[in-house]
């Protein structure tokens, strides 16, 4: 999977998932993007996948949380988080 070549890529298991669609592969920790202070974490949980933008490492208030139920929409939600951070 592409991402924006601003972003920084920690880990990604989330482009395999997509390639196999595998659910034996779904966990918490899918993928996860950073940019100066921000991150983007993208992790499924029990039967969505959530897609949290953290700034300041300050998980407890996450700046915004967006529960994908649709995995075609995944793709196009973590586009839009790239583009809200570069615009903070």
């Amino acid at each position: 999977m592409n991402f924006n070549k601003k972003f920084t890529i920690v880990f990604d298991d989330l482009s395999q998932y997509l390639d196999s669609t595998d659910s034996l592969m779904l966990k918490e920790d899918m993928l996860q993007l950073q940019y100066g202070r921000f991150i983007i974490d993208v992790g499924f949980y029990q039967k969505d996948f959530v897609l949290y933008i953290i700034q300041d490492y300050n998980w407890n208030t996450p700046y915004l949380r967006i529960v994908i139920d649709d995995v075609s929409c995944l793709i196009p939600e973590i586009e839009r988080a790239c583009q809200i951070v570069l615009s903070l």
